[in-house]
């Protein structure tokens, strides 16, 4: 029976790395052979669609179909927005056909990591899957993942929506709606209480909107302006963890504003 659980573990881990794998091939592949200098906006959005909609069968295939309404719902479709991210970061990074060789290793290097970015996104999804099922010990360790994952997916979709040069009255409302999944998806997996779930949500995307759009008029490069709502988003989790548990310091407050101070005045100076 023990000999049974093992094989079928390795198997999930299996078509979960090759799944990941398989989508860093794919971006990989989508870059080497851009024939055009400029890559069009659709065709980079078009793309980002197309591996977040893979990512999302792909996983389905991997957890073989085991999956509830809340794993369709939330944890497939967390996974495949950080896919979605990290795959408009690529390709708005790399926005020019790329011509020199410390690009082509620079763009190897980044696929190497966001291949392991994928790869660890797919293991957290499978850590809530199961523990949508049933109590597992890894359920800690999802939610830490979880964590690290959103502030990469606020910075990649920042970074991705600002490169693409849309108007401020196009800019907020896809980057508060993107915000706020993310914010959701995370927050629901720190179980914070009903009464500050809401409003901590909401507090969450406000402050990272209005300080974007802030350090925007700045006129600082896209990469130093994502670090800000990139900053709030490393702070609020911990202020509403420590207010729910009725543990927040004055030396906490100090800490999380000199973050956000830093963040911002990265973006003065440069």
């Amino acid at each position: 029976m023990a000999e049974a659980k093992t094989y079928i573990d390795s198997v999930k881990r299996g078509r979960i790395l090759f799944l990941s794998l398989a989508i860093a091939i794919g971006m990989s592949i989508s870059k080497i052979t851009q024939t055009a200098e400029i890559t069009p906006l659709a065709l980079v959005y078009s793309r980002a669609a197309i591996f977040f909609v893979v990512s999302y069968i792909g996983l389905l295939w991997a957890f073989r179909f085991q999956v509830n309404k809340s794993s369709l719902l939330f944890v497939l479709t967390q996974s495949s927005l950080f896919v979605f991210a990290e795959t408009l970061f690529l390709e708005l990074f790399f926005f020019r056909k790329f011509d020199r060789v410390y690009e082509a290793f620079l763009l190897l290097a980044l696929l190497v990591l966001m291949f392991v970015g994928t790869y660890i996104s797919f293991l957290m999804a499978n850590v809530f899957n199961v523990g949508s099922f049933k109590q597992i010990p890894l359920l800690q360790v999802g939610k830490t993942t979880s964590y690290i994952l959103s502030l990469l997916m606020v910075y990649f979709i920042t970074f991705g929506v600002l490169a693409s040069g849309f108007s401020l009255f196009l800019t907020v409302p896809i980057l508060a709606l993107a915000y706020s999944l993310t914010v959701f998806f995370h927050f629901r997996h720190m179980k914070i209480e009903r009464k500050l779930f809401s409003s901590g949500i909401y507090s969450t995307v406000w402050g990272m909107i209005v300080l974007l759009v802030a350090v925007i008029f700045l006129g600082s490069h896209h990469e130093l302006m994502a670090l800000v709502p990139t900053a709030v988003m490393f702070i609020m989790p911990g202020i509403l963890m420590s207010k729910s548990q009725d543990v927040l310091k004055w030396l906490n407050i100090v800490e999380y504003l000199a973050i956000l101070g830093l963040a911002i005045g990265i973006n003065i100076v440069g």
